[in-house]
């Protein structure tokens, strides 16, 4: 029992160092990233959308 704690600790403390963000000084996951990634991306279209004036 003593050794799977130690074993997940030594895991989280692996996952904490890869990803580790300096801004938030959290963990950031991939999934999260990518999401948010999206996010950027679908406001910066929705934008260009807006202030085009072809339409």
């Amino acid at each position: 029992m003593a050794r799977r704690v130690s074993e997940g600790k030594a895991i989280q403390m692996i996952l904490d160092a890869k990803y580790k963000n300096p801004v938030t000084d959290g963990t950031v996951k991939p999934a999260q990233s990518d999401f948010k990634k999206r996010v950027v991306h679908f406001e910066q279209q929705t934008e260009i959308a807006l202030n085009d004036d072809r339409v």
